[in-house]
């Protein structure tokens, strides 16, 4: 630090005392100028840098506690979901900004306390490997993966089983893979018609009969902010996702049997 009589930017502390709010720190300085050698004293303040939220715009605001719970009330205004859950959803989301132990759980603890309200819980997560991902896998009991009919597709899928892997070895989770699930299908493609052909030779029983097809409404929902079933309910898109909950169900079925 800058010596405020010579100049000098060397110096050694020499005494170091924390406020009682324990926010400044205050240090007994001295120079090192061999002509100067003089004390002075300087405070530090540590700035707490503000949580940020990005929004669907990309636009960042600073994150409040309150914004969330009205959030989360208002998703909820229709479900019978008690004030006190949401409440506790919100504290287990600040913890999760904050860090605490077992951070990879909090999703699990947040469905918790509002899965007896539903007979499924669908969590849908990114493809790249987060806390936010982990958070998902380590939440859920089973995993449906999607495999695009591209030429990728199938790489991908060998990725996600590696990463489903090592969460059950090193998180000590018991995650089941419930099925592939072909998306973006083309019967009209000869490489969609060869990935559904390979994933299904090499995944005897572990892949769905029903295949996702490429469709513009599927790809226009989520810009009207809605699922398939209610933006285009007769959708050849929204038919195919039917069959999947029923397929679903029957399997669940068959398990219980």
């Amino acid at each position: 630090m800058k010596c405020p009589f010579c100049g000098e930017l060397g110096d050694k502390v020499v005494d170091s005392r924390e406020s009682r709010e324990g926010d400044v720190i205050r240090r007994r300085r001295q120079c090192l100028n061999d002509t100067c050698r003089k004390r002075f004293t300087s405070y530090e303040r540590i700035d707490e840098i503000p949580y940020m939220v990005v929004k669907k715009d990309g636009t960042r605001e600073r994150f409040e506690r309150q914004k969330l719970i009205g959030g989360l009330l208002k998703a909820c205004e229709k479900r019978p979901v008690k004030v006190a859950d949401i409440e506790e959803i919100a504290d287990l989301a600040e913890q999760l900004l904050l860090e605490k132990p077992e951070r990879e759980k909090f999703l699990k603890k947040i469905i918790h306390q509002v899965a007896h309200h539903y007979d499924y819980v669908l969590i849908d997560l990114p493809p790249s490997v987060s806390l936010l991902t982990i958070n998902g896998l380590m939440a859920a009991d089973e995993m449906i993966i999607p495999v695009q009919c591209e030429y990728y597709g199938l790489e991908g899928l060998s990725q996600i089983l590696e990463t489903v892997d090592m969460v059950n070895h090193n998180l000590g989770h018991n995650l089941r893979i419930a099925g592939a699930l072909l998306t973006m299908y083309d019967s009209r493609e000869h490489l969609s018609r060869e990935v559904s052909k390979s994933l299904r030779k090499h995944f005897v029983g572990h892949v769905y009969d029903v295949e996702i097809p490429r469709a513009v409404a599927l790809a226009e929902a989520p810009s009207f902010g809605k699922p398939i079933c209610f933006h285009d309910p007769h959708s050849p898109g929204a038919r195919a996702y039917e069959r999947l909950a029923k397929e679903l169900i029957q399997q669940e079925r068959i398990r219980e049997s």
